[in-house]
């Protein structure tokens, strides 16, 4: 601390610095210092003091204690050493009783010996207390006056953020922003720009290390002042102001901030937007290109598509491409077995889940696919190979792709044809079983038409009975 208090006075005294400039900086030394000394106090380390650090206790410690008695304290410091502790026990016992009085005048009686020591090596002394309750903080908690005391909201300080505009501040909110150096200093810097933001957003600027030469420089190029979300927004995803520069000169209009923002997050830079710029699609817009970031498509991916003929596609197209799972290599198997969709057909065959092994095994099963619309209604409909292998082998070996598509959309399954096959209906077609379907054909009820004396189980029959309610005569 020395060489820097040292370093700032040499400057003062060179002309690089003015006096206000110095004494400003020589402060903010004094405050870390201050931060430092109490470190080892706060931390509760029991450790020796040395002389360096009992000279920067003392000027707390005089308004408390006898000179003398700091005298001699520093003597034995010096010929003996001390803990801190030892340090703490000498002073409680020889606090002068006038400053315990004057504490006890501020309201502040019968202290713990903790808060008491606390008080004095934190500078929680009656004039400051005297002061703050002239200011209209009275009452505060004694943790709370340790805390102002350690941090240095001094009533200068208060009386400084008050004339910037700032009042009424609880002890809280003064301790917060001297941990997050929001001093006089840096809320003047915005208000020198007609900007005055509310404390809570000034300590949240400081975290992020906001400047006001930034939004300075924003409206430079162009913007509004900013609110303070969209600032926030803006540092928490380290955009500087020439990462803007670089997008705003991509494009000719103002792309709000708030979507600069998702192109940083998207990871959309001027490399990017070149790149898709020599595929064609240099015209899109910023929320375009965005979108093209959010689901991957990649310059890469449309030059891919080209180069196997799906060429000037819409931007549309590509992200639905995209969005669908829709690779090269899909494309090149898909042509592999003699089909050539159109892109909408190559985004219906993902959507479907699709998968091209599954027309060998088709084709195994004596079923020829010629089209992809038949490929796809198979699979809509579930209509899988386990499933015909499970009807053919009911004896239904030339079942056409038609009938299974039937079976499947109402629900003719292998155990519905056990159970007809179970009444003596053996030799029924896949028509019949499927009109069975639709009326509400089953076992029970063409055993029950046997039991009403039916002799002739023909398919047709069955089925008009059921639909003129034939049963109904029998009750």
């Amino acid at each position: 601390m020395k060489e820097a208090r040292l370093s700032i006075l040499k400057q003062i005294a060179d002309g690089k610095l003015s006096a206000d400039e110095g004494q400003k900086l020589l402060d903010e030394l004094e405050y870390e210092a201050r931060k430092d000394r109490f470190s080892n106090i706060n931390s509760g380390d029991f450790g020796k003091v040395s002389l360096h650090s009992f000279d920067q206790l003392s000027a707390n410690l005089a308004a408390a204690v006898k000179p003398e008695f700091l005298q001699a304290l520093r003597e034995i410091i010096v010929e003996d050493g001390m803990s801190y502790t030892e340090l703490k026990g000498l002073v409680l016992k020889n606090v002068d009783s006038a400053f315990v009085k004057d504490l006890a005048k501020c309201n502040y009686k019968n202290l713990s010996d903790d808060d008491l020591y606390s008080f004095i090596i934190h500078g929680v002394h009656p004039d400051y207390i005297t002061q703050l309750q002239k200011r209209g903080y009275k009452d505060i908690e004694n943790s709370q006056l340790i805390k102002m005391g350690i941090h240095c909201v001094s009533t200068d300080y208060i009386d400084n953020i008050v004339k910037l505009g700032y009042k009424d501040l609880n002890p809280n909110k003064l301790v917060e922003m001297r941990i997050h150096d929001v001093t006089p200093d840096y809320i003047s810097a915005f208000k020198e720009l007609d900007l005055l933001y509310s404390i809570n957003e000034m300590i949240k600027f400081r975290k992020l290390d906001l400047e006001a030469s930034y939004l300075k420089e924003l409206t430079g190029l162009g913007y509004e002042m900013p609110k303070a979300n969209t600032i926030l927004e803006l540092l928490k995803h380290n955009i500087s102001i020439d990462f803007i520069k670089s997008i705003l000169k991509l494009y000719p209009e103002r792309i709000p901030l708030g979507q600069i923002v998702k192109m940083k997050i998207q990871g959309i830079n001027g490399s990017f937007v070149k790149e898709m710029d020599s595929q064609g699609y240099g015209h899109l817009s910023a929320n375009r290109l965005i979108e093209f970031k959010i689901h991957n498509v990649q310059p890469s991916y449309v030059k891919s598509l080209e180069n196997l003929g799906l060429g000037n596609l819409s931007a549309n197209q590509i992200i639905e491409s995209k969005i669908h799972g829709l690779t090269p290599e899909f494309i090149i198997e898909t042509r592999s077995y003699g089909f050539d969709p159109s892109l909408s057909e190559f985004i219906s065959m993902k959507i479907h889940g699709i998968h091209l092994e599954e027309i060998s095994q088709y084709k195994k099963l004596g079923l020829e696919i010629k089209t992809l619309n038949e490929l796809i209604e198979l699979k809509i409909h579930n209509v899988l190979p386990d499933f015909i292998d499970e009807i053919q082998s009911l004896g239904f070996k030339d079942i056409t792709l038609k009938e299974l598509l039937e079976f499947k959309i109402h629900d003719v399954s292998s155990k519905f044809i056990q159970q007809i096959f179970s009444i003596g209906l053996q030799q029924i077609s896949p028509s019949h079983l499927v009109q069975f379907r639709i009326h509400g054909v089953n076992a029970d009820f063409i055993n029950q038409l046997i039991e009403k004396g039916m002799k002739t189980l023909i398919p047709e029959k069955i089925v008009q009975a059921k639909i003129h309610g034939v049963l109904n005569f029998f009750d």
